[in-house]
């Protein structure tokens, strides 16, 4: 029973001085692993110019070269070989060094059948493979911890890390900005967990009282468990809200007022204004006389005009506080248009003929709005 190969085709490199044990071992591997294709190289010089030309996925070495030192040689291939897995064929006490350099397995001479052979090189290759996964694994998780630590380092809010007991074991510019160097390594206590956002406040540097939006959450800091804090300052945001407040409420106030004074005021020309403008029509009906004079007349007119003007005036007066009360009601009904033109081309109509302005309109009676 053949052994599954991890490569279907794997390259391997044979490194042996022996030509007759390099055939033997040849022909184990085609036997065993019929895909596979081999390269031998009988010294060190020939070995490490085949792998300056290719790459392998296995390397089969038999360190005993003639002039060399065999650990030398197990060293020197490894350092250029990099990734590749090594397989030593040798036996013996020396395997043990071997390995400790990094090697992934010892194989005896003895032992070059095809299913031995072809297993032993599997099992290095899915040792390397898997150590290549670690590594990777590894590293990427390395990165991923330098990438917390500069994001917390570069935040602006008060980063603080916490070890369980309580003391603090990293802190941000912004945090040493908040409570002074001498942060770190102080006991602050454990914080409420929960993720959710608190209010906090502190006595900060220079005895500053400090008011800060607060969160934790639970983190893993250089391979222990940690609480993570961030410290937003909201002092100020919340003292410019609180100004905000106030002088709304001042408006506010300063509105009613208005409103109120308008009011007042309006209440109190009404009545006499209301009187000058009965006086003025009980004077042109003739109650106790006809006017006979001109002058007078056109007096009395002009007195009862600008009295209705006048008092036209006030009750907008009156309409513009009932607005910044929210107390006029607002009814949508439709209306000649004539009905709403009339009254303002009174109102200016007079003051246009004493300028010595001619003015005239024309409104279709059927246009509605």
């Amino acid at each position: 029973m053949r052994t599954p190969p991890v490569i279907d085709d794997p390259h391997i490199l044979l490194v042996e001085p022996n030509l007759h044990s390099a055939d033997t071992i040849q022909q184990s591997l085609a036997h065993g692993w019929p895909g596979s294709a081999h390269v031998h190289a009988d010294g060190l010089w020939s070995a490490a110019d085949s792998l300056a030309r290719n790459n392998f996925d296995l390397i089969l070495l038999n360190p005993e070269l003639a002039g060399h030192d065999a650990e030398e040689v197990v060293m020197l291939l490894l350092q250029q070989a990099r990734s590749t897995p090594v397989v030593v064929l040798t036996e013996g006490p020396q395997c043990a060094s071997y390995v400790a350099l990094g090697v992934q397995d010892c194989l005896a001479p003895a032992d070059l059948d095809a299913r031995t052979l072809c297993g032993a090189v599997r099992r290095a290759m899915v040792r390397q493979e898997n150590a290549a996964v670690i590594e990777y694994r590894t590293g990427t998780l390395r990165k991923q911890k330098e990438n917390l630590r500069r994001l917390i380092a570069d935040n602006g809010d008060g980063m603080i890390v916490l070890d369980m007991d309580g003391r603090v074991a990293f802190a941000n510019e912004a945090a040493l900005a908040l409570f002074g160097r001498g942060l770190v390594g102080s006991a602050l206590g454990i914080p409420l967990e929960g993720g959710e956002r608190s209010e906090v406040e502190f006595i900060g540097k220079g005895g500053r009282p400090v008011l800060a939006d607060m969160r934790v959450m639970r983190t893993q800091w250089l391979g222990e468990d940690a609480f993570l804090v961030s410290l937003h300052e909201i002092g100020a945001a919340k003292a410019a809200v609180e100004r905000l407040r106030e002088e709304t409420e001042s408006a506010d106030a300063a509105g009613h007022l208005k409103a109120q004074f308008l009011t007042n005021v309006s209440h109190e020309l009404r009545a006499p204004l209301n009187a000058i403008i009965g006086m003025a029509e009980l004077a042109q009906a003739g109650i106790h006389g006809e006017i006979t004079n001109p002058v007078y007349a056109r007096y009395l007119r002009h007195i009862a005009g600008s009295g209705e003007h006048l008092l036209r005036l006030i009750n907008r007066l009156l309409e513009i506080s009932r607005i910044d009360a929210g107390a006029l009601e607002v009814r949508e009904t439709i209306l000649p248009l004539d009905d709403l033109l009339a009254p303002v081309i009174d109102e200016v109509a007079d003051g246009m003929a004493a300028a010595g302005v001619a003015f005239g309109y024309e409104v279709d009676a059927n246009v509605l709005v």
